[in-house]
């Protein structure tokens, strides 16, 4: 490739002229107004494509001056990337760790005095607690005490009363106090009233025992929750907050972290996982992996990525796809070590080393040009030795290394952390400037190949989905008319439940009236009140109906456009994303909105085709049914005859003119429904041929797509060509 004779300044100046002479698709019109709207919207769309392509090329142009060397690291999902990370932080005093560790420490103080306090206001409690046992013991015995006594003293005061009044000589014992029982119950009394007054007092005891018992409860639940606070303080200011909690895809944002080391300035990426849930992290990894110049593959296996299958990718095309524009890439084997038994002098064993072979050359055969060579830790032992932690879990971890080994640069040196970070801040941050560069250069021809790529998919897919849509578009059409015949045979059968039920109901409340002796005159207003709620209560029945056909419409139409979008998906390949890279956030502070715009295209290109088939807002727009009879009950029960009633009142009377009545008012409702019935079924027959009608028109637009995309991918192959001819 000649183009690195050419200072990059050069490169960036002459690609931008060559770019700016792209015309992706011809300004003739067409006279189908949805074809011309998908061809204007493919203008739009690629035009984006294009101002997209020159916005990376001058951003590319404004990285090659930049002093941060940036460094992400990426990776498989629970590899300990960030566990790396955070390590480095501490060890190379990164200043947002160096300002949480000393806020960790100013937390402890406090909280080991609180502490002290809590634990004396506790012990106070269980005293208190103790002391209301007993107390509440002495008022229970108390109160069983003073309820015998006054069941006693009771019992005889009863006694001795119907006593007195058992026959002339006990009524005179009686007036002279002579009655025995009378006399036990008036000397137990003062004994019942004085082991009252005992209850009381200890009641009185019990409660202000409580009190206090209460007031010291508030004091501990106080101190609790400013312990609680505290606590919350120390977690949040411990090390490792951005480590996973094996948790699924815990990382979710690219986490940034500057250093600066002997005068070198760089910045360390914490991507996301790869394996995890990508729909949730993808673009985070995308605009992390686009802004970095190296990239570090962290694993805690020392085996080269799985390959995937005819269903799925696996890692080794994944990182692929995403490292390919790099100018270097290490493999890092992150050990795993939880244990100081599993610390040894050496952290790579034998086995370990010839994986690590077959690592180094799977990768140099995938990255012939920028894979490097691996590297080799074991992070955890050295995190969780110099690590300030509030969690039992982590400190006993830490206190089980520290007891094994005493010395922390011990356990630096075994883990490989002490090595991996000396040669981070010399070697690899050496020469940054013209590492950036580098990097920056094979980014531009990244960009046009990653365009041009989709654009060529897209060509082809959208040929071979105009085909496959005809057969979706001959049952979705057959599926339309199936609705509308079971919507009509609803109406029909709706009209008829309501008619039985509104003679039934209406029959059944005026007989009962009559048996309970109703007057004509009642009898009357009786009927037209019954016949006005029955007839209203249709209108409940045909919205019923109405929704359930809208429901079925638009499952129809979603279907549809479902199948549309999924197909729209498939023709651009497996991925449904354009990478741009964008990697100057000091020149575009919108530079993540970029991205966006670009990755965007596919989607909303999508969007025009299977807009043109939509349920209006509010619903299908068919009437509802018997809505307006409702409106109507009162005209429909009017003309009723009372004669009879008038001059034989008797109960047979009154049900015949019941039925009587009520046959010509039914009579009247079901002609009314039957009209209202042919009104809906024409509305919705409408509505039917109507919106097939949109769903043949939203297929006749892809093949101007088609056409329109292979033009754009022959321009963006000629411009990717002569950057790589070097006659750019």
């Amino acid at each position: 490739m000649q183009t690195n004779k050419n200072k990059p300044q050069e490169i960036y100046q002459n690609l931008m002229s060559e770019i700016e002479q792209l015309e992706f698709i011809s300004n003739q019109k067409n006279e189908d107004e949805e074809i011309e709207e998908v061809r204007q919207n493919a203008v739009e769309s690629l035009i984006v494509i294009k101002k997209t392509i020159e916005e990376n090329i001058i951003a590319l142009e404004k990285n090659s001056e930049w002093d941060t060397f940036v460094i992400a690291f990426y990776g498989e999902t629970g590899a300990g990337k960030s566990t790396i990370i955070e390590t480095l932080r501490i060890l190379m005093n990164e200043p947002k760790k160096v300002s949480t560790r000393a806020k960790f420490s100013r937390s402890q103080t406090p909280l080991e005095n609180l502490e002290s306090d809590l634990q004396k206001s506790q012990d106070a409690e269980q005293e208190i607690t103790n002391e209301l046992m007993t107390l509440e013991e002495e008022l229970e015995n108390l109160q069983k005490s003073w309820i015998e006594e006054a069941k006693k003293q009771e019992n005889f005061q009863l006694l001795g009363q119907e006593k007195a009044f058992d026959g002339l000589k006990n009524m005179f014992l009686f007036l002279f106090n002579r009655i025995e029982e009378l006399k036990e119950a008036q000397a137990l009394l003062p004994q019942v009233e004085q082991q009252a007054e005992e209850v009381d007092r200890k009641t009185k005891e019990v409660e202000i025992k409580y009190s206090e018992k209460k007031e010291n409860q508030s004091k501990i639940e106080g101190m609790e929750n400013k312990k609680t606070d505290l606590l919350q303080d120390l977690e949040k200011y411990s090390d490792g907050q951005i480590i996973g909690d094996g948790s699924s895809d815990f990382t979710q944002e690219v986490g940034e972290y500057l250093f600066e080391v002997d005068g070198k300035k760089f910045e360390i990426l914490d991507l996301p996982g790869i394996l995890g849930n990508e729909k949730v992290v993808q673009t985070a990894i995308d605009e992390g992996v686009e802004k970095a110049h190296v990239v570090f593959y962290v694993s805690k296996h020392p085996n080269p990525p799985q390959k995937g299958d005819e269903k799925s990718l696996g890692a080794i095309e994944k990182i692929s796809q995403e490292l390919s524009k790099h100018s270097e890439i290490y493999f890092l084997y992150n050990k795993p070590i939880s244990s100081p038994q599993a610390l040894k002098e050496s952290l790579i064993n034998e086995e370990d080393k010839k994986s690590l072979i077959l690592v180094d050359d799977t990768l140099s055969a995938e990255f012939p040009d920028v894979y490097v060579k691996h590297k080799n830790v074991g992070a955890y032992p050295a995190f969780v030795t110099l690590g300030n932690f509030s969690d039992e879990k982590k400190l006993k971890s830490k206190n089980k290394f520290i007891e094994k080994f005493s010395d922390t640069k011990k356990v630096l040196e075994l883990s490989g952390i002490q090595e991996f970070c000396d040669w981070l801040t010399t070697d690899l941050v050496d020469n940054a400037k013209n590492k950036i560069k580098q990097s920056n250069i094979k980014k531009v021809t990244a960009v046009l190949t990653e365009t041009s790529d989709v654009v060529l998919s897209l060509s082809q897919n959208f040929s071979e989905l105009f085909e496959k849509n005809h057969a979706q578009l001959e049952l979705a059409n057959g599926q339309l008319d199936q609705i509308e015949k079971s919507f009509n045979q609803k109406i029909d059968n709706a009209i008829n439940r309501a008619k039985r039920k509104f003679e039934t109901n209406v029959r059944q409340k005026l007989y009962d009236k009559i048996e309970n002796e109703i007057e004509s005159k009642k009898l009357k207003w009786e009927f037209e009140q019954a016949a006005k709620r029955e007839i209203s209560a249709n209108q409940k029945l045909g919205e019923t109906n109405s929704d359930e056909f809208e429901q079925e419409v638009k499952n129809v139409v979603l279907q549809f456009n479902k199948y549309l979008q999924e197909n729209i998906g498939k023709a651009s390949g497996k991925s449904n994303k354009i990478n741009f890279s964008s990697t100057d956030v000091n020149e575009f502070d919108n530079s993540k909105a970029i991205v966006k715009a670009g990755v965007g295209l596919l989607a909303s290109i999508g969007g025009v085709i299977v807009g043109i088939v939509t349920i209006p807002e509010g619903g299908v727009g068919v009437p509802i049914l018997v809505v307006s009879i409702a409106g109507m009950a009162a005209s429909l029960i009017k003309g009723l005859n009372d004669f009879r009633l008038a001059i034989f009142p008797t109960k047979a009377n009154k049900r015949k003119w019941v039925d009587a009545n009520l046959k010509m008012v039914s009579k009247n409702n079901d002609s009314e429904m039957k009209k209202q019935s042919e009104k809906t079924k024409k509305e919705a027959a409408k509505y039917i041929m109507g919106l097939k009608k949109q769903l043949e028109k939203s297929t006749n637009p892809i093949k101007k797509l088609a056409e329109s995309y292979k033009s754009a991918f022959a321009q963006l192959l000629e411009l990717r060509n002569q950057i790589e001819n070097g006659e750019i």
